[in-house]
């Protein structure tokens, strides 16, 4: 009952990271949000490069922003403005493995090897991969969810995973594909500084072909890194652990850093079984809660990630905790997370309550406004110091208007990169 409870709560505050453009708060009516521009939305770097462009036009489906890109390699889809990072980054890689397949050292040792066999990256970049683009699963379908749960009083956990016409094993989806990686695939992972576990097939196919031939000690590599985005560091921040342990004691490292966490064996197993979550996202959650030490509540964290029914939810769930232990190092020690899902609710030492929230760019939707007036009765009569949603992204006026309304505060555009490097006006005077 308290579980079920306190998850309706935070997805009550969680609704309040959705509002929208020069509204008065209080105005009846939700937002529709516009079409957005990639040039106002993104540093110059990510916009076009040489093996790759960003659509000028950009969807938004109240929380997240939707990139369509084209390359010489496929065209593909991004969701959100973290995915899309991470997707040029693996473009130049493609296109770093079509050079690397085009070197006379490379073409020699494949003459000496699988010549017959080889598919290399050369391949795909003459023959490119032809890509479905289709709309991504995304995360209002759960929001959507529990503002059903809460008009009905249904116990929201019990509506969490899958779609409410369609049934999804959470256990299934890319568990095969992990444990496929090979070693000599993660050494070239390693030396692309990439992260062996993801779902981009064109990369996959390129890898793949490339490391039938064993000349990475002597290839040279150069590329752009992951662009610079607020709240994406973590993007980078696959540790020697991933690219040199086999996943299987991989796993078995990362169940042994929950269990030192304090957390139960049931959610760590059912954490860990979510084929939707990569070793990669594992190791970085059990570095997080490592890094969370002496917070109460730290299991909340793992059972709002253990319920993703999506690779779009693993990465948001991931996204929130990386940026949730980075304000707890940087800005403020915290000293519980309350139970919820999707996004937890924390509450500092000094007495301030505080969601982050992985957004790129939140509207007041339809989907999410009423809950939040519900969820912050529930909070009214906490005592607290200050009421705060910290922001990845952008918020629209009337996001920002209406949960004033309510008695929290928005920082918008949040940097603890910047943060963390002393930069503390940045955070300011995004209030």
């Amino acid at each position: 009952m308290i579980r079920g409870l306190s998850t309706l709560l935070v997805v009550l505050l969680l609704g309040a990271g959705t509002l929208s453009r020069g509204v008065a708060a209080g105005q009846e009516g939700y937002e529709t949000p516009p079409i957005l521009q990639a040039s106002e939305l993104l540093p110059a770097e990510m916009l076009h490069g040489d093996n790759f462009e960003v659509a000028p036009d950009v969807t938004n489906d109240g929380f997240t922003n939707l990139y369509e890109v084209t390359s010489e390699y496929g065209d593909f889809t991004a969701y959100g403005d973290l995915e899309l990072a991470k997707l040029i980054h693996q473009v130049g890689a493609i296109a770093e493995l079509d050079e690397v397949s085009a070197t006379d050292q490379f073409l020699e040792a494949a003459g000496h090897t699988v010549t017959d066999q080889l598919d290399t990256a050369k391949n795909v970049a003459e023959h490119p991969v032809e890509i479905t683009k289709a709309l991504p699963k995304g995360i209002f379908h759960m929001f959507r969810k529990y503002k059903i749960a809460a008009e009905t009083g249904v116990h929201a956990a019990t509506a969490l995973v899958g779609d409410e016409d369609e049934e999804t094993d959470p256990t299934a989806g890319y568990a095969d594909v992990w444990a496929a990686v090979t070693d000599t695939e993660r050494d070239w992972y390693h030396k692309l500084e990439l992260d062996p576990y993801h779902h981009n097939e064109v990369l996959r196919e390129a890898v793949s072909h490339v490391a039938k031939v064993d000349v990475i000690a002597s290839v040279g590599m150069s590329f752009a890194p992951v662009p610079s985005i607020p709240g994406a560091s973590y993007l980078g921040e696959v540790t020697e652990a991933v690219w040199t342990t086999d996943p299987s004691e991989l796993r078995e490292q990362n169940i042994e850093r929950l269990q030192a966490a304090g957390v139960g064996d049931d959610l760590i197993e059912r954490f860990m079984d979510n084929g939707f979550i990569s070793p990669t996202q594992q190791t970085l959650t059990a570095t997080a809660l490592g890094q969370l030490e002496g917070v109460d509540g730290l299991e909340v964290l793992l059972e709002i990630s253990a319920q993703a029914d999506s690779l779009e939810l693993a990465q948001f769930d991931i996204a929130n905790t990386m940026l949730l232990a980075a304000y707890h190092r940087e800005v403020a020690p915290l000293a519980t997370i309350f139970p919820g899902a999707p996004v937890p609710v924390a509450i500092d030492n000094a007495g301030g309550l505080v969601i982050l929230v992985s957004a790129d760019y939140a509207f007041w939707v339809d989907d999410l406004a009423p809950v939040i007036g519900i969820m912050a009765g529930r909070f009214a009569d906490r005592d607290a110091a200050s009421r705060e949603i910290w922001l990845r992204g952008k918020a629209s006026p009337r996001f920002v208007a209406e949960v004033g309304e309510l008695g929290w505060d928005v920082r918008r555009s949040v940097d603890l990169e910047a943060k963390m490097s002393g930069d503390s006006s940045q955070v300011a005077r995004n209030r």
